[in-house]
């Protein structure tokens, strides 16, 4: 087993139950998945888990709110060939087929296009 696959598997705490046993199973299938997939791949990374909080701006004053920001947190920063991206893991239940609902909800998705006004805002 890989090392950096073997140090990630070794944070997952031992289960207590049959129904953690079976989480366990799941945590360990969508690791090894991941990083058998993306283990050898010329990615640099710059940030993991990076936090934001920038300003609410009221559209009609232009001034920034006193009370509220936008704020979350990033899963990485990443490069490669010179470019620059922003990476966001996504899990989920539903079917990946290419005519599943789930890219359509994707296209509308909101919070990668506020993670990107975030990163523009804070240069």
């Amino acid at each position: 087993m890989h090392p950096k696959l073997q140090a990630a598997y070794a944070v997952i705490p031992a289960p207590q139950d049959d129904t953690e046993a079976l989480r366990v199973a799941i945590i360990r299938g969508l690791l090894f998945g991941y990083h058998h997939r993306w283990l050898d791949e010329p990615w640099q990374v710059h940030e993991i888990e990076s936090e934001f909080h920038v300003p609410i701006f009221n559209p009609d004053t232009r001034r920034p709110s006193r009370h509220f920001t936008h704020a979350g947190k990033v899963d990485g920063l990443v490069s490669r060939d010179g470019r620059t991206y922003l990476l966001e893991h996504k899990t989920c239940r539903d079917a990946l087929g290419p005519d599943s609902p789930y890219w359509k909800r994707l296209t509308i998705d909101t919070q990668i296009s506020g993670y990107l006004l975030a990163r523009w805002h804070l240069g």
